[in-house]
């Protein structure tokens, strides 16, 4: 933990060991912040998961990945900041672009089974999911089949607290395509 991930408890105290008589503690308001930009780069751990699914044609979930809402039965309160993504198509055949969206909390169909990303991450990835409805669109982009893009998203600020989900979809028309993608983020502690 650091001064990123805030847990300031402040705490008040009388105790009367001489007698019975009642005490009354009377105390100003008080809180504990971390001021500033918030968006620093000290204390942080960069991570990355990975997707393929074969032979989309109706917009599939790719990858999720899940900022866990607690860690080792205690609550999280780190961040997680997208620094990019990485796609790749491949198809024997057709000339129609690939759409790829990324999504944020959007309802996985199918059976999502979350999986912790590693000991020290605060996220978990998903790659059974299969159907998405809802969710909130933070990207949409296309790209050509057989082709494959990094597209770096530090600058887009797409931020996560804990709970939140985001996954990577894609669809094409006919001919189906097979789909790769990648997630690298930061999380701050």
């Amino acid at each position: 933990p650091s001064i990123v991930n805030l847990n300031l408890p402040i705490r008040v105290f009388a105790g009367n060991v001489a007698n019975a008589t009642a005490i009354i503690v009377q105390t100003a308001s008080a809180a504990a912040f971390n001021e500033g930009d918030g968006n620093n780069k000290m204390d942080t751990l960069s991570w990355s998961a990975e997707g393929s699914v074969a032979g989309v044609t109706t917009e599939a979930a790719i990858l999720s990945i899940r900022n866990d809402p607690q860690k080792g039965g205690v609550i999280n309160r780190a961040r997680r900041i997208l620094l990019g993504i990485s796609m790749f198509c491949t198809t024997a055949a057709g000339t129609t672009p690939v759409t790829i969206r990324l999504k944020r909390n959007v309802t996985l169909g199918g059976a999502p089974a979350f999986a912790v990303i590693g000991s020290d991450s605060v996220a978990s990835k998903d790659t059974a999911g299969t159907t998405v409805s809802g969710g909130t669109p933070l990207s949409t982009f296309q790209i050509a089949r057989g082709d494959g893009v990094f597209i770096p998203t530090a600058e887009f600020d797409i931020v996560d607290a804990p709970g939140d989900v985001l996954t990577i979809t894609a669809f094409a028309v006919a001919p189906a395509v097979d789909v790769t993608a990648s997630l690298l983020w930061r999380e701050e502690f």
